[in-house]
């Protein structure tokens, strides 16, 4: 009984699988996801600042425009090419429309569309496409905000030294921290300020010729001013790169790097001791290190130094 259930369950989704509104939406959404899943692991990366964070998400909200624009011809031709490798007409079923019961008798009837084709991409296509551009707006706002008052470290070169004037004031103003004090019954305000605005300026204008051209993002420039010891003589300017380098983009790769350590205990349970659970969770964390290693160099090594030898 069992065994026939399951031989109709997936005998009908073969068919299913073959219908051609099922290999339009596969190959739509494989392009969708594969676009949404380069952008997340790129702002997931170490070296991600803000700036180029923003840029990612740019690049993708253009790209989700114009795929809406033009992209649904393209979807069907690979559907067809699809349905050729499968040996299946690739032909749209027509299907009745359901009429929605009026709550109001102003409301309009539904409109009925002839070409299931068209009623496919107004009612699927451009719908998700239209949710996604919506969703990915307040993701980023703060992003947005916090590159239009760092931005001006990245692009310094290229602009005039009133533009840098004004946009140093407007960080200096952000990141000054205003507390009330309480003396003899007597309140005042104190500031306390991260940076200073004019010198900022100052700084960036005398980095200008003196620094390299290779040196484009700000963690370039926050190497360039370590690795040289010239942080003391630009001292506004490499707190203000500090802050923006350790502003985060995502807070992915930091939950799953944390995650690891539940993850070596879920499959080790108790058995083991703390500094192997240490080095293991050392080891899963910094996965990418691991990868550049040599197992047999390590083993020759562990080898080297375990090895007993008895004199005779």
């Amino acid at each position: 009984m069992d065994d026939a259930h399951t031989k109709n369950e997936a005998e009908s989704l073969a068919i299913q699988m073959k219908d051609s509104k099922f290999l339009v939406s596969l190959v739509f959404w494989h392009d969708l996801l594969s676009q949404v899943n380069f952008v997340s692991k790129e702002l997931q990366r170490d070296t991600m600042d803000i700036s180029a964070g923003i840029s990612s998400f740019e690049k993708l909200c253009n790209w989700l425009k114009t795929y809406r624009e033009k992209g649904f011809q393209e979807v069907l031709i690979g559907a067809n090419e699809l349905a050729e490798d499968l040996d299946v007409t690739p032909v749209f079923q027509t299907k009745r429309l359901r009429k929605r019961k009026k709550q109001f008798e102003y409301e309009s009837a539904d409109e009925a569309f002839s070409d299931p084709e068209e009623a496919y991409r107004v009612q699927c296509f451009n719908h998700v496409l239209d949710k996604a551009l919506q969703s990915l707006g307040p993701r980023f706002e703060q992003s947005q905000k916090h590159a239009s008052l760092f931005g001006f470290l990245c692009e310094f070169k290229n602009l005039p030294k009133d533009t840098i004037r004004k946009s140093a004031a407007n960080l200096e103003l952000a990141l000054t921290d205003v507390k009330l004090v309480q003396e003899n019954e007597q309140v005042s305000t104190v500031k306390s300020l991260d940076i200073n605005g004019y010198m900022l300026c100052e700084e960036l204008e005398a980095l200008k010729p003196i620094l390299p051209s290779d040196c484009r993002n700000p963690l370039q420039i926050l190497q360039f001013l370590a690795y040289n010891n010239r942080s003391t003589a630009f001292p506004n300017l490499f707190i203000a790169i500090q802050i923006f380098l350790t502003i985060p983009v995502t807070v992915a790769s930091g939950e799953r790097s944390f995650s690891k350590l539940n993850l070596i205990k879920t499959y080790l349970r108790s058995t083991m001791q703390e500094d192997r659970l240490r080095s293991l969770a050392i080891m899963s964390i910094e996965c990418e290190v691991m990868k550049s290693l040599t197992l047999g160099n390590i083993l020759k090594d562990f080898a080297e130094q375990m090895v007993r030898k008895i004199k005779f």
